[in-house]
């Protein structure tokens, strides 16, 4: 009885066929996928595939990997401004319950900020934030007891910081509010939009869905212009980041 193919050996074959590859050429292909796994590769190969068809390829094979490696450099840099942009609304929200709310009893005075209902929310959606999980008697649980404002930001998702950022009268939000060319408060619909892309992006890049060129631009374009909002110095920060980076690795072997 002749064994039958493992999933390996066809998704081997199959890219080789999709970039019309020798079998020469199995070998690597067969280490690239142990490294790289196979369906971010046969998605690069159909791209690549595509793409032959429009322009001369000389090497499907490389142009295969720079596909692949593409797709991971756009989440690097989504990765990258989204670690600023979320450190400076956690860092927004934190002013306002140390120094503007005080270090004590903040909760009560951030409900009157962001509203009852919005407060609500907040505990009914995020579990981490509730005493216990809604029951028919009380089907909005009190908040748990956080002994310092640190913790309760540890429990806020991306989704609770822009609720609170966008339902708060405080001034501390005015430079996040702010659109940096205009220099007037951004549009209510372009803001929402926003925020609710971002949050998407960030979904996306922290579970390894890479993000589709044609959609790189405008979402990464989204995320600096808050930056910009709130007063990074982005090319000089992520420079600074890259730099770091490049240094440590420049001392492993």
């Amino acid at each position: 009885m002749n064994a039958q193919p493992s999933a390996s050996d066809s998704a081997i074959q199959k890219i080789c066929d999709l970039l019309g590859l020798e079998d020469s050429y199995k070998p690597k292909v067969a280490k690239y996928l142990r490294c790289n796994g196979t369906e971010t590769t046969l998605q690069a190969a159909a791209e690549t595939r595509s793409a032959s068809k429009s322009i001369s390829i000389d090497d499907p094979w490389a142009y295969c990997i720079q596909v692949d490696n593409e797709r991971w450099w756009r989440n690097h840099q989504l990765y990258l401004h989204l670690a600023l942009y979320e450190h400076s609304l956690r860092s927004h929200v934190n002013t306002l319950m140390t120094t503007y709310l005080g270090r004590a009893h903040w909760w009560d005075p951030l409900q009157d900020c962001i509203g009852s209902d919005h407060a609500a929310w907040l505990v009914c959606h995020n579990a981490a934030l509730a005493a216990h999980k809604p029951t028919d008697s009380s089907p909005i649980p009190p908040i748990r007891q956080f002994r310092r404002a640190h913790a309760f930001m540890e429990a806020l998702s991306l989704h609770d910081l822009h609720m609170i950022v966008v339902y708060n009268w405080h001034a501390v939000f005015e430079s996040a509010l702010l659109d940096p060319n205009e220099h007037r408060p951004f549009e209510q619909t372009w803001r929402d939009s926003a925020f609710e892309s971002i949050e998407v992006t960030r979904n996306d890049v922290m579970h390894c869905r890479f993000v589709p060129k044609s959609a790189f631009s405008k979402k990464l374009t989204r995320i600096r212009t808050w930056l910009i909002a709130m007063e990074w110095d982005i090319d000089k920060a992520i420079g600074g980041i890259k730099h770091v980076e490049s240094s440590e690795h420049d001392g492993l072997i």
